[in-house]
């Protein structure tokens, strides 16, 4: 049984349902590893380290991403990790210009060539 040790050292029973019983967690709940990375529970009820890699790590954003001005205007971050408000795109579809840095499907990462593609 699960539960929590109580002031008299008594073990009183959780009600909580967990995704995890095991661990008495949820898929999604904040974990950290044995090595000390932050990650949340995943479906397997193990600690899924966040291995993302920004384009700009100090706002945790990549170039194209969606953001908001402190005037509360939409725009996108650019190459210079700004959120930029008024862009002409070379590539609308893609909120991207010529040369821009991208990934393609594969994962392989390049530049936007001026057919819009990532080569």
């Amino acid at each position: 049984m699960q539960g929590t040790v109580d002031v008299n050292c008594n073990c009183e029973a959780d009600s909580t349902t967990y995704d995890c019983p095991s661990i008495m967690a949820n898929y999604g709940d904040n974990c950290t590893d044995a090595a000390g990375n932050v990650g949340t529970i995943d479906t397997n009820c193990d600690c899924e380290i966040n291995t993302t890699v920004y384009d700009c790590p100090n706002i945790q954003a990549n170039i194209g991403d969606v953001c908001t001005t402190a005037l509360g205007v939409t725009g996108v971050i650019d190459t210079n990790c700004d959120c930029a408000t008024n862009n002409t795109w070379d590539c609308p579809s893609l909120q991207l210009n010529f040369g821009d840095p991208c990934t393609n499907p594969n994962g392989v990462n390049g530049t936007i060539d001026t057919n819009c593609n990532c080569t």
